[in-house]
């Protein structure tokens, strides 16, 4: 027991001597971590102004945090100002023409139908009619071509004629050919002009007839069958 507390005083007294001389320190040494030193921020070069041969300054440990120039915000694109300029229309020479009259239609040229008995059939029906009449019973050539000059050449101007000289009540075919001439110079647009029939007396007229139609640049009808020996036998088939 004695022992025990000599030895306890004995370590006070070690102990008590450790705080001042390391020497005596019985205590097991503890390890001590050493902390690592951490590397130092480089901070970004500084343009020398000194010459190489001073001394360098010592590197300052304290981390640089290099500042970073302020941001510009984006810059909005700037609007473009138009010049509106007024419209020039293109100059175009405008050629004003004359405007052309419009053909008209020609309008249907009127039917004459005259002459003798012949001619009242084709026109008439057979009527008789009288000498004032387009058409006339037994009219012969001199009064057909008195009767075209008394309407005058402006009544026939234009107009498709159907003539029946009359040649068949007189045999006058200079009468003939001078209505011929008359229509001629009146202008109309034709003459269709008729013939005798086919057979007997008065079928001689036919190649004369032809003749003068064709001299004047007009229609010859032709010859027909007849059973009078002086009329078609049939108006429809002969017009």
């Amino acid at each position: 027991m004695n022992k025990l507390r000599i030895k306890d005083i004995r370590d006070r007294d070690i102990n008590a001597r450790a705080l001042y001389d390391p020497r005596y320190d019985k205590r097991p040494k503890q390890t001590q971590v050493q902390p690592q030193p951490q590397a130092p921020v480089q901070a970004a070069p500084q343009p020398q102004s000194q010459p190489q041969s001073q001394p360098q300054p010592k590197p300052n440990r304290t981390p640089t945090i290099q500042q970073q120039p302020p941001q510009q915000p984006p810059q909005q694109p700037q609007p473009q100002r138009l010049s509106i300029q007024p419209f020039q229309p293109p100059q175009q020479q405008l050629s004003i023409q004359p405007r052309q009259p419009q053909p008209q239609p020609a309008a249907p040229a009127r039917t004459i139908v005259t002459g003798d008995s012949v001619a009242t059939g084709i026109g008439y029906g057979g009527a008789k009619g009288t000498p004032e009449s387009e058409a006339h019973w037994g009219r012969s050539s001199a009064q057909q071509l008195a009767y075209m000059r008394k309407k005058g050449p402006n009544y026939y101007r234009g107009a498709d004629v159907v003539l029946s000289s009359g040649v068949l009540n007189s045999g006058d075919l200079a009468s003939v050919e001078a209505q011929l001439q008359f229509l001629r110079k009146a202008n109309v647009k034709n003459v269709r002009l008729a013939g005798a029939p086919l057979g007997g007396i008065h079928s001689r007229y036919n190649a004369a007839l032809k003749a003068l139609a064709e001299k004047y640049g007009f229609t010859f009808m032709g010859g027909y069958d007849s059973d009078d020996g002086v009329h078609p036998r049939s108006y429809q088939n002969y017009r």
